[in-house]
């Protein structure tokens, strides 16, 4: 089965380009602003030691066995 690259426009065809440049300034913006990022990490919630991203506060309210990071 051959794709046909006539049909996808530029984004959908560098789409692995693209997320290596995403990954990539991450990886770089971590390092140049880590204070940033430390803070960041400070403010995720976890449940079952895994990050939660949620919508509103509301949505929080929902989970019973919440942590915030570095507490146990």
């Amino acid at each position: 089965m051959k794709l046909d690259t006539n049909s996808m426009n530029l984004f959908e065809r560098k789409l692995t380009l693209w997320v290596a440049l995403c990954i990539a300034a991450g990886l770089i913006l971590g390092k140049v602003f880590s204070g940033f990022s430390k803070s960041l990490d400070g403010m995720a919630i976890m449940v079952n030691g895994a990050p939660v991203v949620s919508r509103s506060h509301r949505d929080l309210s929902l989970l019973h066995d919440v942590s915030y990071h570095g507490e146990d």
